[in-house]
This record gives structure tokens, sequence and C-alpha cells, in this order.
């Protein structure tokens, strides 16, 4: 298991001194590790991502925390030995904190698992990370939780803030996949006890961590009992990019976007969001204060700032003037203006570029009345397509042109013979295609068949191919700028079920609007779930919690096989969205493919009127201020 583990803030009250309180100060030790001095020659035993993962910190802690430079320490590969860490913690540290100040420690490597030697640890293990100079087959260089619980309780500061970006158990079932490796130690073969995972929305988040009794909170990248992966990621042109944890990459992508005055459980919610909009399978959790602001007030959080490239913070856009019928803007988004771009005010006024210059825009009003000085923020959202990369490397040359020129009749799916390409989606099969699986990018299992259900012909696999690119666009519907909560959980807190368990869903949100219901299933279909044959009106009301189905509706859910882990997602809307026709169950490739098209067409023909005014967007974009959605993942053993 991979941690994330944040220390709590404790908000000090000033009391009268004619002596000037100095301010709080901040320090970092920031490791990664992808060269082990043990792993020349073992496969899969060095990672790819960990160095870049305390990069990418690094940089979030200088551009969003305030943190100079100058406080922070970097030891990465195999500068990182047990002793240079213990130094760092031990010495580096302790020699410059002070009372109130704030202190981050960061590792992005390997984890393990060795014996409890004190009985303090409730399945008998304890969690290590481990150094670069770690012994393959014994704990003795292992740093075990119990050792760097007593290093951070010595710091004379309670404000500490500690990230471990690595893994912990070896009982989760993943393919070995090129671009995909694990970060839990190679050799070590314990296997834990019954895991206590903790979920989402638990009420119950206090379970054994690796800093237990600093008084944390703490943010785990994967639940017990699962891997937490270090992937490949790819640029907009499909291009590899970088390797790079999941969670971190995802988590610092959110800590980018976090407001000034942002709570640890808002960015870790934002974070869980798309990593299931991407379909990572490891479920990151949290425990602690998780209400805790984020950012510490006494530095000057740098919104806006891009933590990948470090660039400063550009100027938002504002209103300078408005007359004659037009509004004059200055300043600009991130990626620019440009003819046609719907704006928005925090009043609500709407407004579109007409024409732009080299330091303002021209733009005309469309809604309400904009103000001169208001800040300007884009009104509508780009709406994800939703593409697959396919590597099929193994396959013949007969079948992969085959499978190939009947994928080129399909809009953002791609095959690829290319061994050492960053794809989403890696095919394993037969010779005589009576055995597959399709592996996600996290190593999972997406699809498997084999007998007498495995595919017979290229055109049964180019079915599967579809209904994965069908999944995949509708996974990628969210909206980053959600107007307004939705909550989606499932009846009774249950993550996990078995064939033929009912299923409740409990919906609540912050507007009332038409709710639509879509999963994702575990065989690989779409499925519109509300509404349906049944109950073909979908109004919910504001701040209500809903429950589908309930008593008065005459159909249930069930869970089914297969086993795996599907997703739910919900979708609110100021108007009901236009759904193909029914039957709801879509079966066939074709079929899910059309349902993932009509539902994207739907919400983009209920998202072009604000407060009954029509406004049309750009092609490609959606209004961001009339739909919101949630997700909720579950599990059929």
């Amino acid at each position: 298991m991979r941690y994330i583990v944040f220390g709590m803030l404790l908000t000090c009250v000033p009391t009268p001194s004619p002596i000037r309180a100095q301010e709080p100060d901040q320090w970092a030790v920031v490791i990664g590790i992808n060269d082990y001095l043990v792993f020349d020659g073992i496969e899969n035993g060095d990672l790819r991502g960990a160095e870049h993962d305390a990069l990418l910190i690094e940089r979030a802690l200088i551009t969003r925390f305030s943190v100079p430079e100058s406080n922070i320490l970097t030891l990465l590969s195999r500068d990182a030995t047990k002793s240079a860490i213990e130094a760092a913690v031990t010495e580096w540290l302790p020699e410059r904190v002070r009372p109130q100040d704030r202190v981050f420690f960061y590792f992005a490597g390997h984890g393990a698992q060795s014996m409890d030697d004190d009985g303090d640890e409730s399945d008998g293990l304890d969690e290590t990370i481990s150094p670069a100079d770690v012994e393959l087959y014994t704990s003795s260089k292992d740093i075990r939780d119990d050792e760097l619980r007593g290093w951070l309780a010595a710091l004379r500061t309670s404000d500490i803030i500690v990230i471990l970006d690595s893994c912990h158990s070896g009982t989760a079932t993943r393919a070995a996949v090129g671009y995909v490796r694990t970060r839990s130690l190679p050799g070590r073969g314990l296997i834990p006890s019954e895991p206590q995972v903790r979920s989402v929305g638990s009420e119950d988040r206090a379970t054994q961590t690796m800093t237990d009794g600093v008084g944390v909170i703490e943010i785990a990248a994967a639940a017990p009992g699962q891997y937490a992966v270090d992937v490949g990621f790819r640029n907009e042109r499909g291009e590899h990019q970088f390797y790079g944890g999941a969670f971190t990459t995802f988590f610092v992508a959110e800590l980018e976007k976090a407001s000034p005055d942002a709570t640890f459980e808002e960015v870790f919610q934002s974070t869980f969001h798309a990593m299931k909009a991407s379909r990572f399978e490891q479920d990151p959790q949290i425990s602690g204060p998780v209400t805790r602001a984020l950012f510490p007030s006494t530095s000057e959080v740098q919104a806006g700032t891009d933590v990948q490239s470090g660039e400063q913070a550009i100027e938002p856009p504002h209103v300078s003037s408005v007359g004659d019928g037009r509004v004059l803007v200055e300043g600009r988004t991130p990626d620019g203006l440009a003819p046609g771009d719907i704006l928005e005010t925090p009043t609500g006024a709407l407004i579109r570029i007409e024409e732009v210059f080299a330091d303002q825009a021209v733009a005309i009003p469309l809604l309400g009345a904009p103000a001169v000085g208001e800040a300007l923020i884009a009104a509508t959202v780009d709406l994800p397509t939703g593409s697959l990369l396919v590597r099929a490397d193994s396959l013949s040359s007969s079948d992969f042109q085959e499978l190939r020129s009947l994928a080129d009749t399909v809009d953002d799916l791609r095959i690829t013979r290319a061994a050492d390409t960053t794809a989403d989606l890696l095919l394993r099969y037969s010779d005589d295609l009576d055995w597959i699986e399709i592996i996600g990018r996290d190593g999972g299992v997406r699809f498997s068949a084999s007998g007498d259900a495995g595919p017979a012909s290229i055109d049964h696999l180019f079915g599967v191919l579809m209904n994965e690119l069908a999944l995949e666009q509708i996974a990628a519907i969210e909206n980053p700028r959600q107007p307004f909560a939705v909550e989606l959980t499932v009846h009774g807190a249950r993550t996990e079920f078995a064939d033929g368990d009912p299923v409740v869903f409990r919906v609540r949100s912050e507007r009332s609007g038409y709710l639509t219901l879509i999963d994702l299933g575990t065989n690989g279909t779409v499925t519109v779930l509300f509404p349906n044959p049944w109950i073909q009106s979908s109004e919910i009301p504001a701040n209500v919690e809903v429950r589908i189905p309930d008593e008065t509706m005459h159909f249930d859910f069930q869970a089914s096989l297969p086993s795996g882990r599907g997703l739910v997602k919900a979708i609110v809307t100021e108007v009901p969205l236009e759904l193909p026709s029914y039957p709801s169950q879509f079966l066939s490739s074709e079929a899910g493919a059309q349902l993932a098209r009509g539902i994207r067409a739907a919400l983009e023909g209920a998202t072009t009127s604000v407060r009954d005014i029509k406004v049309v967007p750009k092609e490609g974009q959606i209004l961001s201020g009339s739909w919101a959605s949630a997700l909720t993942t579950y599990r059929v053993r």
C-alpha cells in the first residue's frame, strides 16, 4: 500500500505581547528513489517515476505552499540511503524547526511489510518504506512505521505533513505490464491478514497508519491490499511525456487548481474523482481531521501557478470598461482568449469575446450586467472526447491489419504495435483468439474471456474494444467547475457485492434538477439505470436525499457477474437529457458506442441555455454553470 500522509494544522490564537511573534516557517525533506542499489538485473525492481514525483512535489511546495527553495532538502535515488534519510529527519530538521513551523516529509519509492516486533499492529505486520540501500530479503535496512513515527514525534512542531508514495501490501492481483510498475518491494512474500479498508465517506476512519500518534491527516494512495502504481502518462498529442505515481500525479494536478481556502478533504475528493474518471482501480483513502485548511494561513498561496513548468501565474481576465454595448477585457485565461469564448462574472453575467488584441479583448454582453473591475472566468468547459490507444504488438500481421482497419473507421480509437508505447489498454490473447485479456493502464484486468466465451474473430475483439471506448467516453464526462454539489453513494456504505445482492443508490443535489444514472458495468457494457422504462420522470428536489430505487418504484438493481470493478456516474442537469430510446441496457458493442454518443449529445443539448436564455458555445464546449456530476465505484466478487 502506498501512503500519502498529511499533518494537522494547529491554529494559534495570538495573545497581547510587547514582542512581535515570529511568523511560522516551512521546511521540507523530499525523497524520490528510482535507482536502488540492490536491483541491478532484477526485472521491474527499479522504478521510473519516483524521482519525477519528488521533483513535482518539490515544485508544488515552492509554487503552491510558498516553501522557500532553500528550506527544502531533496534526496534522489542512491543518495537516499537509510542513514541519509535518518539524518535529514533527526538532525537537519531539528536544527531548523521551531514550534508552530510546518514540516513536509515526502517519500516516493518502494515500500514493504515486515513482521511486527512490538505488537502494535492489528495485522501483525509493520509497514515500511525502502531506502536506496534496502536489503532485498531482510528488513534490516527498512524504515519501519514505528521508527518514522518516533522521528517525527521528536520534532518541535505538530504541524507535520508527511507524504508516503509507496506500496505496503502485495496481496492485490495485478498483471505485469511493461509500462506499469508497482511500488512494492520485489522479493517480499508476506501476506497480511484481512485489511482494515477505509472507504470514502466512512465515519470510522481511524486505523493504524505509518504516523499514528503524531496527530496527522492521512491520505493513502490506495486501500490496504491494493497496489499503487507507477505508470506512463501521455501529452495531449498522445506522445509519452513522463512516468509518475498515479495518485501523486492526479493529486498535484488538483493542488494546482485548489482555491486558497481549500481543505484536505476537498482536494482529496477531487483527486479521487479524477482518478476514477480515468478508470484507475486503486482506491485513495483519507482519515484524520480532514476539514482542516490545506494551505497555511501565513503563506501567500499562488493560485493558478503551473506546477509542472513552474511558470508564474498570469494576470487573470477582468472587466476594464463597459459602454456602448461593448465590454473591454484585460488579462487572459491560462489558455488565452479567442473569439467565441464565453466568460462569466461572479454575479452571473455572461459575455462573449468578439475580438482579441495584444493587450485587451472586446466582448459583447449576453446575460446580466458586467461591472468594471469584476473578475472573469471561462463559462464553458471542453467536453472530453475520451480516446483509446490500444497496444496489440503480439497479434499476427494479418490480424493486426484487420483490427486496425476496423479501428480506422472510428474516431478516438487507435491501434499500435509499438512495444514501448504508453497505451491505455494492452491486448493479451492466444493465437486462435480463444483466450483474451484486456489490461488497463494500472495493470488491472478490464476484460477477460476464455473457452466458449472467448472471442472467435477479430470482429468480436473489435466489439470488445468499442465497448471499452464507450466506457472511456462516459467516464470522461466531468465538470471541472461544478456550480453545485452532487453526492452519490451506495446505501449502507457498501462497496463490495456478491452476485444477486440488491443495490440502492443515494443521491443528493444542492440544486433541483433532472437526474441521470449511468452504470459502467463489470461486463464492459453501458447501462442507463435512471430514468428507465419504469420511471421516466427523473426530476429530483434540492437538498433532499433520493434513493434509487425506493419502495415506490417497481424495479430493483442487483449486482451481477462477472466479478470486477464497476463505476456509476450521476449527472444532474437543469433540463432532462434527451437520451436514446429505451430499452435502457445496450449489450452489443455498437449500441454501447451509440449510447455513449447519445449521452454526450444530450448533455450538449441540455447545457446551451442559462435562465431560459439560449447561449451557444464554441464547438466541442458546453456551459459549465448548469450541470454537475458525481461518481461512485463498486466491486462484484
